[in-house]
């Protein structure tokens, strides 16, 4: 026997077929957000500016502070870091807004770290913020970078040497305290492609959610199923007044059902997608609900503007979020207003 098979290395285990396929439901990561998020993954919420990505982001993290079910999901409790890179006092204000809202009866384990980080450079935060998360002395089960912006310190979203650094040191904070990471980044120029930078960012994502005007929504799932989403609105809330009398504010996030969004109008594009909609549904014989991007994709082949499926997609978010659509499981659309009215509106915590 040649040398190299004498001594077997045993840094590898191998699993036999059985093996593997009797231990598959013993392994499962446990859940975060059961349904939505999973211990120890990496969670992208992005979207364009001034939507409310930081009131969904601190909401929910407020929730598994707190141990309360988010959207009828149940949480997993523990310690969250919430690092607000991009406005302290305002992070104050949305902390304090949350509290008279919910008057938590529990201990609330949000820790608010409102300064900047730079967790591109090796030689810079990291370390540091891993050494101050560790001498609390308490098990983390939730980080949020609010925003990748600002840990990228600079550095160039769309390179991909920049992009490799942000990710891997994302890696080692998350494999060091074991806990969930959620990155708050924006979306680019073309909404339809997602969140902006180089592609190395969504290749290591697990969960992404985009927040829209109005709409929150499950975009990319790696083991759960993609079909959550929700409507929400914002609540301005008065928390004193300054030196001048004036008031002072911030809001809270009220997620709403999904039939509870008012139904809008429809763009020319959008309203090409709800006619290309209801034939590809005439078209169903097989039992299936509704129709999916690429049926939608394939139906507009053939014309000189052919739309993407990122195009698509995008457009029938938009749909959504005017309640001209409504989005099914498994990857699938159906053209069926929803009820409209502010008086529809439903609290999904009440």
């Amino acid at each position: 026997m040649p040398k190299a098979f004498e001594k077997p290395l045993k840094k590898f285990t191998f699993l036999d077929f059985n093996t593997a396929a009797n231990s598959a439901l013993e392994s499962g990561t446990a859940p975060l957000v059961k349904g939505l998020l999973d211990q120890g993954a990496m969670t992208v919420l992005y979207g364009p500016s001034n939507v409310g990505k930081t009131f969904v982001a601190m909401d929910l993290a407020f929730h598994i502070a707190a141990g309360l079910d988010y959207a009828g999901m149940r949480t997993t409790q523990g310690a969250v870091i919430y690092v607000a890179a991009e406005g302290g006092r305002g992070a104050k204000r949305r902390v304090l807004a949350m509290r008279e809202r919910y008057k938590p009866e529990g201990p609330v384990e949000l820790l608010l770290l409102a300064s900047p980080v730079d967790l591109r450079r090796p030689d810079a935060d990291l370390k540091p913020l891993i050494s101050a998360i560790q001498g609390l002395g308490v098990p983390v089960m939730l980080i949020v970078i609010d925003t990748l912006s600002r840990a990228m310190a600079g550095g160039d979203e769309n390179s991909s040497v920049d992009m490799g650094f942000i990710v891997n040191h994302f890696d080692v904070l998350r494999t060091v305290t074991a806990a969930h990471l959620m990155v708050v980044h924006h979306s680019g120029k073309n909404a339809a492609a997602g969140a902006r930078g180089h592609s190395l960012l969504r290749a290591a994502t697990d969960t992404e959610i985009e927040v829209s005007e109005g709409l929150v929504s499950v975009t990319k799932q790696r083991d759960l199923e993609r079909s959550w989403g929700s409507g929400f609105a914002l609540d301005t809330m008065t928390l004193g007044v300054d030196g001048d009398g004036d008031p002072i504010t911030s809001c809270t996030i009220r997620l709403t059902a999904r039939d509870s969004v008012k139904v809008g109008s429809a763009s020319p594009k959008e309203a090409e997608i709800l006619e290309a909609g209801t034939v590809l549904q005439s078209l169903n014989v097989d039992g299936e609900t509704g129709f999916s991007v690429a049926d939608m994709v394939e139906y507009f082949g053939d014309r000189k503007d052919n739309l993407s499926a990122n195009a698509v997609r995008q457009l029938l978010k938009k749909c959504v979020a005017k309640g001209l659509l409504t989005k099914c499981l498994r990857g699938r659309w159906k053209v069926e207003v929803v009820q409209s009215g502010l008086d529809v509106v439903q609290n999904i915590f009440d």
